[in-house]
């Protein structure tokens, strides 16, 4: 796993999840709650529309156009596989960015 943010309390670091964790992190020893800056959060969101777009070029260009379930497959997972994929180099190399959820805007159930 990859080691994302140190906790500030408690100095310990914090892992991201395979599918879960990467918008909202807890750190495992003392519970401090962080959360993904708001320009981290676009890119968060534009990932999956960029690759679903990416996917649709693609299936368009050279998949034939009598094998539409074939394009169905290829758009899904391709886009699918593709967020799953980029997400984790995003975690690798730091690109997201993540705050401490002390503030006002920060809600948890």
């Amino acid at each position: 796993m990859k080691k994302v943010i140190r906790c500030d309390l408690c100095d310990t670091w914090i892992d991201s999840k395979l599918f879960s964790g990467i918008t909202h992190l807890r750190c495992p020893k003392c519970g401090m709650r962080y959360q993904l800056e708001p320009a981290s959060i676009k890119r968060h969101s534009m990932l999956p529309i960029a690759l679903c777009l990416l996917a649709l070029f693609i299936s368009y260009r050279f998949i034939d156009s009598s094998q539409p379930m074939l394009k169905v497959i290829f758009v899904l997972c391709f886009s699918g596989g593709g967020t799953l994929i980029v997400n984790r180099l995003f975690l690798k190399y730091g690109y997201y960015q993540y705050e401490s959820g002390k503030g006002d805007s920060y809600h948890e159930k």
